[in-house]
């Protein structure tokens, strides 16, 4: 087995275990569940919240709290190096932030608005 091959493995193995889904989860808001990216703003008590959901709120959906001034330096450095899953179901591409957003115009698992189903009242793609 190549070292390429290898590394692909262990990557593979990486990705699907319970420990790599938890750091995940630690990285989706609790409000809209979509991946944090900086900014991170924390209550006081230290809920995490995307910026997005800081921006609409005034108190800590999780437990009425108020906002600290502080953001999470920590999950912020984490949410530029983790390899986030592809949102389409099916997908298996796993990427940081930045290439994740490239990749969802492109996915060959999105959505699309089918040409078909518009005419014909179905799709036949």
């Amino acid at each position: 087995m190549g070292e390429a091959t290898g590394s692909a493995v262990v990557l593979n193995t990486l990705l699907e275990t319970d420990h790599y889904e938890g750091l995940i989860k630690e990285l989706t808001c609790t409000k809209c569940n979509t991946y944090m990216r900086p900014p991170i703003h924390l209550c006081v008590d230290g809920h995490s919240l995307c910026g997005r959901c800081y921006e609409k709120s005034f108190e800590c959906h999780v437990c009425k709290k108020e906002f600290s001034q502080t953001r999470s330096s920590a999950l912020e450095s984490l949410a530029n190096k983790v390899l986030f899953p592809c949102i389409n179901a099916g997908c298996p591409k796993h990427a940081v932030l930045s290439q994740l957003d490239k990749h969802y115009a492109h996915c060959q698992f999105r959505i699309i608005n089918c040409f078909m189903a518009r005419v014909y009242g179905k799709c036949y793609c």
